[in-house]
């Protein structure tokens, strides 16, 4: 009878400590899972003569990636994304999960006429690609709306004529920091070349990624250099023999970006650990600790009753 009592309350101390490890490990998992939410958005473009004017015509399609510790009442850094033609915020959603990752608020968004933005794009006639600046200072326009960001504080990225809206943005000393990729620095502002502007203020700065071998009529290597020469506070990559939006060499990009920011921002970017544990391995990891206490317990007792029937005078 004791040793009936025993092995009773043997097994209902297992049954108690596997609801409380498998629960914590559950709401481990699923904490961890939950680094960051997103948001769809739409929001209206502004016209490329004032970035407080709204185009109220079009709809454009923005996503937000918002860290888990917002709350309305915080003051986050954020980065605007713009991706390059005929593609779409898609592009950017790996550097976006990084940058959020760090707890700062991303937002990405797609041109007019591509993806499911309304209106339409003059595909065939790159000298108006320009109109793209609108997208993105509506897009710095909504951002800067925001009640949890802190407008001081809001940066740019971007790819190809991406890159150029980001180089827009600075020069209009709206996010005087930023990374660019291939950008096209052609395009005009206050009527002359993107690439030919001095940036004001003591704020800028930027880190722009560039192919020596860009073949881009609006992104030629010599705009880079250009530019460079006239703000020699910018910080230069060249990516040796590289084309325009070279994927060899988009990773290494992502890469950069993301160290740039952190460094820029002053915070620490993602740990192997921290990876590891928004993965939610650490909720199976949990799981599995419980599992094998559960079996090295499991073997102790059967051991320890084998002996106990053996020598039953021990169990009286």
């Amino acid at each position: 009878m004791k040793l009936y009592k025993k092995i009773t309350r043997f097994w209902t101390i297992i049954i108690i400590f596997n609801l409380i490890g498998l629960s914590s490990a559950g709401i481990l998992w699923s904490f961890s899972k939950t680094t960051y939410t997103t948001e769809e958005v739409f929001f209206n473009p502004s016209f490329v003569n004032d970035w407080t004017s709204s185009d109220t015509s079009l709809l454009l399609h923005g996503r937000l990636y918002i860290p888990r510790n917002h709350s309305f009442h915080s003051s986050f850094p954020a980065v605007v994304m713009f991706h390059g033609v005929n593609r779409t915020l898609e592009d950017n959603d790996s550097l976006a999960k990084k940058v959020v990752n760090m707890g700062v608020v991303v937002f990405s968004i797609t041109y007019r006429g591509h993806g499911k933005s309304s209106g339409t794009f003059p595909t065939l006639d790159g000298n108006r690609y320009d109109v793209s600046f609108g997208d993105a200072l509506g897009a710095y326009r909504y951002v800067r709306g925001l009640k949890y960001i802190d407008p001081g504080r809001i940066m740019a990225f971007g790819n190809s004529l991406g890159g150029g809206a980001a180089v827009f943005l600075a020069v209009s000393n709206l996010t005087p920091k930023f990374v660019a990729t291939f950008p096209a620095m052609s395009y005009q502002l206050a009527g002359k070349p993107l690439y030919l502007h001095k940036v004001p203020g003591t704020e800028f700065g930027g880190l722009i990624m560039a192919g020596t071998k860009d073949e881009c009529f609006w992104c030629y290597p010599e705009y880079v250099n250009k530019f460079k020469e006239i703000n020699p506070s910018i910080e230069l990559k060249w990516f040796e023999g590289a084309v325009h939006t070279d994927g060899r060499f988009w990773t290494e990009s992502i890469t950069l970006a993301h160290s740039w920011f952190a460094k820029t921002l002053k915070i620490s970017e993602s740990s192997i650990i921290q990876t590891w544990l928004y993965s939610g391995y650490s909720g199976f990891a949990l799981a599995a600790i419980v599992l094998i206490i559960d079996l090295a317990a499991a073997s102790f007792k059967i051991i320890q009753v084998r002996i106990l029937r053996k020598d039953p005078a021990s169990a009286a």
